[in-house]
């Protein structure tokens, strides 16, 4: 009796060890120690989503679990950014900043391109981890207009002011001006393209004012709980690893009832 009875014990083991292990990867603390962040760039204008619009992130520093940031040496002695929750002032040194680009000699750690949908996501499997960056936005033309949007700031995480926790998916939707190109040689106006709808959650943070109605280019709206990723490895085991022990469960039951109709 008790032979029988083993695979049943162990197909439970295997059932609390796996929920176990997930309720410990998804815990704060776990994700604090982990540097998988994402960033995704929504860009549009008058509710019209603007592709091919190219976006470069920079890194400029570090970002501790205390929410101490460190300059990288370059900008040691030009700027003072030290804590996270003391923004005032990041979208001049973000302006700053990108006038420094050359000079400094900086490079991207990060370079793509809007979609249809006007987004783009940078995460881990663009090189993006855990720190301080500097996010800079091309002109991007269309027909008799040019769109340019301001440089901004960003940790990843991100620190979230309504509930004073660091959120690891970020949104931020530059809202960007506008000017008319005498030219007209540019790509087709977006505001003759069908407009694709998308959710922008509510702003947790925001660098400035936003405003949508303007014609000048203003700051970021960012949102702290937004964006979508690809799953890593670890993620998708984490998910799938209670659903391993109700197999195992499934199994064993199977083999005992087994056993016991050949008993």
């Amino acid at each position: 009796m008790k032979r029988k009875s083993l695979p049943l014990v162990l197909a439970l083991v295997a059932f609390v060890a796996a929920c176990f292990v997930q309720l410990v990867s998804y815990s704060p603390e776990a994700r604090a120690a982990s540097s998988e962040v994402s960033l995704t760039v929504r860009l549009e204008r008058a509710q019209t989503p603007l592709p091919h619009a190219r976006f470069s992130m920079y890194r400029v520093g570090e970002f501790s679990e205390s929410g101490e940031i460190q300059l990288i040496d370059e900008l040691k002695g030009r700027l003072v950014i030290s804590d996270v929750r003391q923004q005032k002032g990041w979208a001049q040194a973000a302006q700053q900043l990108s006038s420094w680009i050359s000079e400094l000699k900086l490079k991207a750690a990060a370079v793509d391109y809007t979609d249809e949908n006007g987004e783009i996501l940078f995460d881990h499997n663009d090189g993006v981890t855990r720190g301080f960056y500097l996010v800079v936005g091309d002109d991007v033309e269309y027909g008799e207009k040019t769109y340019s949007s301001l440089p901004f700031l960003i940790t990843l995480p991100s620190w979230n002011p309504e509930d004073e926790l660091l959120d690891y998916d970020v949104v931020a939707s530059p809202k960007p001006g506008e000017k008319v190109n005498p030219t007209g040689d540019g790509q087709e106006d977006p505001t003759t393209l069908t407009p694709i709808p998308h959710v922008i959650g509510t702003p947790s943070q925001t660098n400035g004012t936003p405003s949508g109605s303007s014609s000048g280019s203003t700051n970021p709206v960012v949102d702290s709980r937004g964006g979508t990723r690809t799953p890593t490895t670890g993620e998708l085991l984490v998910m799938w690893a209670p659903w391993f022990g109700l197999g195992m469960i499934a199994l064993a039951i199977g083999l005992r009832m087994r056993n016991q109709r050949n008993s």
